[in-house]
């Protein structure tokens, strides 16, 4: 799980994207690999999947 706080910061889920908010001038738009589930609520990013090389790589590149 990875906390996103800030005021205007959120994250939302588009079809196979995750967009990021993060007081930027543009959103930010990182494509989820197939074998992953991402879901987002509320500032919290959810991340699961078979692999957990895979979903700590995800998360770190979305920490990024």
């Amino acid at each position: 799980k990875l906390i996103i706080e800030g005021i205007g910061f959120k994250a939302d889920i588009k079809g196979k994207d995750i967009v990021l908010f993060l007081g930027f001038s543009h959103q930010i738009k990182v494509p989820i690999p197939e074998n992953l589930k991402v879901a987002s609520e509320k500032g919290v990013i959810a991340i699961s999947g078979a692999d957990i090389e895979a979903v700590g790589a995800f998360a770190a590149r979305i920490r990024a």
